[in-house]
């Protein structure tokens, strides 16, 4: 995903855009947000971010390009408490609430080993909020100002070329999994665009089986084409592992091992 730089003039002309004097609930929570945004970065870069009313306390998936440093959370004068939790594959929830002094924002600092993950982030926000059709909010995941890392440095292995493929041993016994994911993790993977138009995918993945029980995999046979459910599964495959021999005890190292992948949100 392409990082832009956030303007903060614009931000705040956005937020001033209220009919003449009177602040609204929509003027107030961006105010509470370009507060809470400077205090985290004196230049800010913004991922992704929106605004919104009524929506808390409902999950939604955010791409993770590698460079997250922050989700930042402001809320409209009504709002009486704001928090925050980030879930990522294979590592423990984090949360993040407001502070005595400020009860209409949160900031929750995004730490490396999420950063560096190949999963996508399931991100929640709550609020304390009386107001019967909700309260308006404003929410921003920003970046750092390096470059964002590339999929290899954040762990991905290449994919095994035409020879290497072809190189590779047959299957023989059954492969002993000691690491693969649930169904209930195939979401951290999913291409966000896809999961929030409900859109089904797939691809088969061809992997050759690595001295530390890892997979180095290829994508083929994508569904539809060009929707990121390959490069998803390519994704996915660095939670599996086997061990060194089968349940017939033959070695697995350098073992051809094909993997169909379904993307679908009724999992």
């Amino acid at each position: 995903m392409r990082v832009q730089t956030l303007v903060l003039a614009s931000i705040m002309m956005a937020s001033l855009a209220g009919s003449g004097w009177a602040q609204s609930a929509h003027d107030s929570a961006g105010d509470y947000f370009i507060a809470a945004v400077m205090n985290t970065q004196r230049e800010p870069v913004v991922i992704t971010g929106d605004d919104a009313r009524g929506r808390a306390g409902q999950s939604f998936m955010l791409a993770n390009d590698g460079n997250a440093t922050a989700l930042v959370v402001g809320c409209e004068e009504s709002c009486t408490a704001v928090s925050v939790q980030l879930s990522a594959a294979g590592l423990a929830p984090i949360s993040a609430s407001n502070t005595r002094d400020n009860v209409h924002a949160a900031v929750l600092q995004i730490p490396a080993n999420y950063t560096h993950s190949l999963s996508n982030f399931e991100a929640r926000i709550t609020l304390g909020c009386q107001r019967p059709r909700g309260c308006y909010y404003r929410w921003a995941l920003l970046g750092g100002a390096a470059a964002v890392p590339t999929l290899s440095q954040r762990g991905m292995r290449p994919e095994p070329t035409d020879a290497q493929w072809n190189a590779g041993a047959a299957p023989a016994g059954a492969l002993r999994w000691l690491s693969r994911p649930s169904g209930d993790d195939l979401r951290f993977f999913y291409p966000v665009a896809a999961w929030s138009n409900g859109r089904v995918g797939s691809a088969r993945l061809q992997c050759l089986v690595m001295a530390d029980g890892g997979l180095r995999c290829r994508a083929r046979n994508e569904a539809p084409a060009g929707a990121g459910f390959g490069q998803a599964a390519r994704r996915l495959a660095t939670t599996l592992r086997v061990n060194a021999t089968d349940a017939a005890g033959h070695p697995t190292l350098n073992r051809r091992v094909e993997i169909p992948v379904q993307f679908s949100r009724s999992q």
